[in-house]
Order: C-alpha cells, then structure tokens, then sequence
C-alpha cells in the first residue's frame, strides 16, 4: 500500500549539545522553516505539515512541487523555508513574505516502491536521481549533503546565520514519527536581550507564546514569538 497524507510522520532527530566530526555520518544544515512531507501523485502535490494537516492552503505556491521530479509518484521530506537577503529567515516564513522554497533532503517512497528500510545513501541517491537539474521554477533545491566534517560545516552554518547542522547516521532507515538515534541535531545558540510585550493564547485557552521586542529607534519593535 503506498503510502498516504494524513497516515505518516516525518522521522526526528535527536539533539546534540556539541558539534562533533564522524566517519560514520553524513552532515546537512538544519532549516530554520516548517517540517513538511510532500506527497506527490502525479499533476498534484499536497504538502502536509508535521502534525499530519495539509497545509496546501497556507502554502499554494509549493502545489507544483511535482513538476520538479521526475517521477509520477513519490514521497519527499523536506522544509519550507522563506528566503531574504540570501538566506532562508523564519521571522520571513511566518510573515509570508520573502521566497518559498522546499529544501528536500530525504525520500519516503518513489512510483508505488516504499523506501523506509532502505539505507541512507541508498535514499539520497534516489533522491537525487529524482530531482530535475533543470527546475521550473526553484521552488525545489536539494540539501547539500557533506560527509565526516560536521564541526566545519556548524561553523560554516553559524556565520551564515542558519539554525544549525544535522548529523545522519550511515546505513540508518527511516523510521517516521520516531525521534531516532540516527539523526542527531547541534543548534546554533544565539542571545539577545528582549522584553516580553504581549502574549497569545493558545487553542485550548492556556498560554500559547509570548510576544518579544527591543529597543529600536526609540520604540518597542517586535522581533517574533517564543513558546
């Protein structure tokens, strides 16, 4: 059965306080966007968030995610990123604004033939086999992908302003819904001084997330929200 919106989770990482190199893993950037599963079938793509919503509506611009591979039918892993100034921005994703692009970095199932249990390397070939080098209109890129050296690409990753690296284990399945020892995440840590100016409740009612802003120009300017 193939797999099916609504019915699948994207796999998750565990977390790492510090950078480390290894032979025995392959390192990517972490995202600083929205987790997203895209199920392709065939002239339609529907991108379900990862608490199973299809958030088709809220991102109409990925609906043609499908006319970046080659293939009929298919399930990616990725994030959606909002991208100003040449870099992706998460204040910019959730304002809607700058450019939507789907960095895809793993692949779930291809025309009916499930991937799951199949190795890392055998999965990013796939993926890579899949994507077209010539895109319609890049909204689809692949996360690059750098083997041993994740101490260098984390501090590549903090002077561009990214969230962090992930560190995929070598021959690892992927196991959806799990936060599995196979992937490992080291955040970037960043600081700032801020005041707490409002707040939002959250759907049952309780406390949802506070409002933060600083001193700018001699006025309070907002800069995001926190849990």
């Amino acid at each position: 059965m193939p797999l099916r919106p609504g019915e699948v989770r994207p796999m998750l990482a565990r977390a790492a306080p510090f950078p480390f190199d290894s032979p025995r893993h392959l390192f990517e950037p972490k995202w600083d966007g929205y987790r997203c599963l895209a199920f392709v079938d065939g002239e339609v793509t529907h991108p379900q968030g990862r608490n199973l919503r299809d958030i088709t509506a809220e991102f109409p611009d990925l609906g043609g995610l499908h006319r970046h591979l080659r293939a009929r039918q298919a399930v990616v892993d990725g994030e959606i990123t909002a991208w100003e100034g040449g870099r992706p921005s998460f204040w910019a994703l959730q304002a809607r604004s700058g450019r939507l692009i789907f960095v895809a970095f793993d692949i779930l199932e291809l025309e009916g033939c499930e991937l799951l249990d199949r190795p890392l390397e055998e999965r990013r070939k796939a993926l890579e086999e899949v994507v077209r080098k010539d895109p319609p209109d890049g909204r689809l890129v692949l996360s690059p992908v750098i083997p041993e050296k994740g101490r260098e690409l984390f501090g590549q990753a903090a002077r561009l302003g990214l969230e962090g690296v992930v560190a995929k284990e070598r021959g690892s399945p992927y196991l959806p819904g799990q936060r599995s020892r196979h992937w490992i995440k080291v955040k970037v840590r960043r600081t700032a001084d801020c005041v707490i100016v409002g707040y939002r409740l959250a759907p049952g009612g309780g406390l949802g997330s506070l409002a933060l802003a600083v001193p700018r120009d001699g006025e309070w300017q907002v800069v995001g929200h926190v849990g």
